[in-house]
């Protein structure tokens, strides 16, 4: 882009020029530039979140007021309590995701006895 952008004669381009016309010849120049060298983002998928659980929710907002309030005081006994709230909601989370994926893999896999009755029938 430097290269680019240096090997364009600026000021016989930029000669007798109001400010405003070499505003708009600058930034022509530079958007020219960005797209032909900059390359563009490809949109992946993006994973859904798995639920969590109101418990969990909950206890996470608690850990986050705990963590403002040691960060507030500094006190060691303020920190024991934002660790026990870290500790109570990363356990919350572990069951709500484990909970969650056990709901789907019944639900998977009650579809797919019941496809495979169908399939029976005939």
């Amino acid at each position: 882009m430097r290269e680019y952008l240096a090997k364009i004669g600026w000021n016989n381009t930029l000669k007798n020029k109001t400010a405003t016309e070499c505003w708009n010849i600058l930034k022509s120049e530079i958007d020219c530039v960005v797209d032909k060298f900059v390359p563009l983002k490809k949109q992946g998928k993006r994973s859904k979140k798995k639920p969590l659980s109101k418990e969990a929710i909950r206890k996470i907002k608690y850990k986050q007021m705990m963590w403002k309030t040691y960060r507030h005081t500094r006190s060691e006994e303020d920190y024991s309590i934002y660790k026990e709230a870290l500790n109570q909601a990363t356990a919350e989370i572990r069951n709500s995701k484990r909970s969650y994926e056990q709901k789907s893999t019944r639900k998977s896999t009650k579809e797919s006895n019941q496809n495979d009755t169908k399939t029976q029938e005939y």
